[in-house]
């Protein structure tokens, strides 16, 4: 699973609460959780990066706090890889 996230509280909390269900549904798998700040994809390595490991999750969450628009940076950083 691939998380990208605005701020390192709201990062957090996602892993966390992910953790916490796969949990509770007792799922019998591994699972990994990669966790992207959104303002370390305007650097073209890490934006690389982030988008391979985007390409070989099972799921991909942009996380964003309610004062936040990420959508367009989000959009704009993964497309231009």
């Amino acid at each position: 699973m691939l998380l990208v996230y605005e701020d390192f509280s709201t990062g957090l909390r996602a892993r966390q609460t992910f953790e916490e269900v796969a949990s509770q549904l007792e799922l019998d798998a591994d699972f990994e959780v990669n966790l992207w700040r959104f303002d370390l994809l305007r650097e073209s390595a890490l934006r690389e990066r982030a988008a391979i490991e985007a390409a070989k999750a099972d799921m991909c969450s942009c996380l964003r706090t309610v004062r936040a628009n990420c959508q367009g940076r989000l959009t704009g950083g993964l497309s231009s890889v």
